[in-house]
């Protein structure tokens, strides 16, 4: 090699390193920026997938929904956290990866942007109801990273070293060869001797020669350059896509797979392993339908898929064949299969390529979004239910204050010897009716409830008296008071009812005898139930009442809280004593459950919230007190009613001022002075409500208090189902003591 070719080579070989350095370098930063995107839009596919059975989770505060999602996002190589928040609780679930090994850590750190975080926002039936968020750690890409980085650099070098050395051999033979040859047969030639030149390497043909060599070298140089140019183009796009399938391959939650021309599997994702538990060389070269599971003892096929799969002559992309797949463990996952036909330039069926989801999940997700949508329909029914009862209780009670204030007036004064008897009947079934009514007012939650402090043990203790005659001796009684029982805030004479119907109901389940357990003690709720998300964690007190009766079938319970069901018989039971208890511990923000199980015995347990504040002794009742003298303007549209109302109080050697109109009532209190009370029904017509009226009468009677009357409570007397502070509420039909005692209890100074 001459001088000219040594110190070419090595100004080549220092080029050819440099040119090979800075155009690896190039790829190495367009592949990082290509991994950041791909990495970022994989997260953001994530949440897209995700949001929605995370909406339904968030929604429902259901935690082990919650944390199943996030260990999901967090399986993923590259998501470091998963957390779900909601606006009713701050974080619902939580999960993070460990952090990578040591030797990731240190390559991670040498990063930009390493860490990236992503969120999505909640939403369910239109409203916002919290955060999706990942965060994601691009460190885990390093490894593949640099070991692509140094096979880039590596190759790039030789590429350039290997076309130096092309250029080198074509140099040192086309040019330098034949230039030395000349040099030396010029050497060798005598002038003594004259040697032709055209038998050596003379002038001319050197020149020929260099010409076609220039030329030569210049073709080969641009065909060269041209070449590697379109080399390096594609091998950059073949890289770039071979990348881009792997990692939509290998990050994305579906598996991919492909099928030849006859149907075997030639190709399937990582996925599909981790997915459904079976090895990937189980089903590869076999025929797709042929693919066997053993499940007890049985040869089931793995798949059970449409037809429609290469059944088609299309290359069109099918979409929403469903399928189904049998895991390793014996579970089946519920499949949506998206495919295409791989035909050559004749039309001939070269293989399937396809992606397959796995929808259990969100096929679950449905089923519960159904559930959900069946108790909105049954909460709406039961809404229903309310302002039916609410509007027949109003219409039923007026009548019912007609009959039992008449009956009482003509019990007063008639001699006869059978009127008693039967204004004794009249007055059970009137009575029975009343019941009826307050029963249903109960189921509805439409009941005014006026809550107190109740010393439960006190309240069971006196029960259990009223109970023991009347259940008799084939049932044993048996009270269990607990010490440092605390109190309950509910309304005392509601609560004794409640019990006396669920231990009637026990004592009915016990025909042949048994035992009747009244229990009470502290309870503390640490975690909503699940059936009932709108009773919050707490402090209450349960009272659980307990039978060894023959229990009930889990048709019977299904049903045992709707209204008018009942498994006694014709004139036996009106089906509404446990409905008006569950309408009554929801309206005392409590709850009621029920646990029974055939031949063995039934336990109803009534949860009630805790009442820091002590209970106040009964004070002693008296039979009518003294309010003759009353001037009471009463306001009633029922002219029946209005008519009953009067006469009680001309009993009372009241005197009344009458009217059916709020109109008429403001006219009659500004023309007169000395009205001591207002007795107003609730529900009168017209724009004014009980509440406004009193309001306005006031005005000119600042000192004139007011007893409402009602067969049905509206929002305008009560708030949440319970009466507002200072109300005084005659519940229709009401007794001549009981009116007595309200305009009582409202005069008293």
């Amino acid at each position: 090699m001459g001088k000219i070719s040594r110190k070419l080579a090595l100004a080549g070989l220092l080029a050819a390193v440099i040119l090979g350095f800075v155009s690896s370098t190039i790829l190495i930063a367009l592949d990082y920026q290509r991994q950041i995107d791909a990495m970022d839009a994989t997260a953001e596919e994530l949440l897209e997938v995700w949001a929605p059975p995370s909406s339904t989770a968030a929604f429902r505060l259901d935690r082990v929904f919650a944390d199943d999602i996030v260990l999901a996002l967090t399986s993923y190589q590259f998501v470091t956290e998963a957390n779900i928040q909601s606006d009713f609780e701050a974080s619902l679930a939580f999960s993070e990866t460990p952090s990578p090994p040591e030797n990731v850590s240190v390559l991670a750190g040498l990063l930009p942007q390493r860490f990236a975080s992503f969120e999505r926002e909640l939403v369910f039936d239109g409203a916002q109801i919290g955060i999706l968020s990942i965060k994601i750690d691009r460190g885990v890409m390093i490894q593949d990273f640099v070991s692509r980085s140094l096979t880039t650099l590596a190759l790039g070098v030789l590429r350039n070293l290997l076309l130096l050395a092309v250029l080198l051999v074509l140099y040192e033979r086309y040019l330098t060869a034949p230039l030395l040859n000349f040099i030396t047969t010029l050497r060798k030639v005598d002038p003594k001797k004259p040697h032709p030149m055209g038998d050596v390497v003379g002038p001319h043909g050197a020149g020929n020669e260099l010409e076609g060599l220039n030329e030569a070298t210049n073709t080969v140089l641009e065909q060269s350059a041209a070449h590697l140019a379109d080399l390096d183009s594609t091998n950059s796009d073949l890289l770039h896509s071979e990348e881009r399938f792997k990692d939509f391959a290998e990050l994305g939650a579906d598996w991919l797979w492909e099928l030849d021309q006859d149907g075997n599997t030639i190709f399937l994702s990582s996925q599909f392993e981790e997915q459904t538990g079976h090895k990937i060389a189980h089903v590869l070269g076999k025929h797709w339908r042929e693919v066997t599971v053993d499940q007890d003892g049985e040869k089931l096929p793995l798949f059970e898929v449409e037809q429609s799969i290469m059944q088609t002559e299309s290359s069109d992309v099918q979409k929403g064949v469903i399928g189904l797949l049998r895991r390793a463990d014996g579970t089946e996952m519920n499949l949506l299969f998206s495919f295409a036909n791989m035909l050559d330039d004749d039309g001939t069926l070269r293989g399937v390529r396809g992606v397959t989801r796995d929808q259990t999940g969100i096929i679950a997700a449905q089923a519960e979004q159904a559930m959900l949508n069946k108790q909105l329909r049954q909460a709406e029914r039961l809404k229903a239910i309310g302002q039916l009862s609410g509007g027949v209780a109003h219409d039923f009670n007026n009548i019912l204050a007609i009959i039992r204030g008449n009956i009482e007036m003509i019990s007063a004064n008639t001699q006869h010897e059978d009127v008693p008897h039967m204004l004794n009947v009249v007055d059970r079934a009137s009575r029975r009716a009343a019941d009826l009514t307050h029963q249903l007012l109960a189921y509805a939650r439409q009941q005014a409830l006026r809550p107190s402090t109740v010393d439960v043990n006190q309240l069971i203790n006196d029960l259990s008296i009223l109970l023991e005659p009347a259940l008799g001796e084939r049932v044993q009684m048996e009270t269990v008071a607990s010490r440092g029982l605390w109190n309950c805030r509910a309304d005392q004479s509601e609560l004794e009812a409640v019990i006396l119907n669920l231990a009637i109901n026990a004592s009915d389940a016990m025909p042949e005898g048994g035992k009747l357990t009244i229990e009470a003690y502290n309870a503390r709720i640490e975690d909503p139930i699940p059936d009932e998300p709108m009773l919050e964690p707490g402090q209450y007190i349960c009272i659980a009442v307990t039978d060894n009766g023959h229990g009930m079938s889990d048709d019977v319970k299904a049903q045992a809280f709707e209204p008018f069901f009942t498994t006694k018989a014709v004139n036996k039971g009106s089906g509404l004593g446990l409905s008006m208890a569950y309408g009554f511990a929801k309206q005392s923000k409590g709850h009621i459950t029920l646990y029974s199980e055939e031949n063995v015995g039934t336990t109803v347990k009534l949860y009630l919230p805790r009442e820091r504040t002590r209970a106040e002794p009964a004070a002693p009742s008296e039979d009518l007190p003294e309010v003759s003298g009353t001037k009471v303007l009463v306001v009633e549209d029922d002219r029946d009613v209005l008519e009953t109302v009067a006469r009680f109080l001309l009993q009372l050697d009241c005197n009344v001022i009458q009217t059916s109109s709020s109109e008429e009532a403001i006219v009659l209190c500004k023309e007169i002075r000395d009205i001591d009370l207002f007795l107003i029904d609730v529900v009168l017509p017209g724009p004014l409500n009980a509440k406004n009226l009193s309001i306005m009468l006031e005005e000119h009677h600042p000192n004139t208090p007011t007893v409402f009357m009602s067969g049905y409570t509206e929002n305008s007397t009560i708030y949440n189902g319970q009466l507002d502070n200072g109300v005084v509420l005659l519940k229709k039909p009401f007794s001549l003591g009981q009116l007595a005692k309200a305009i009582h209890a409202k005069m008293e100074p």
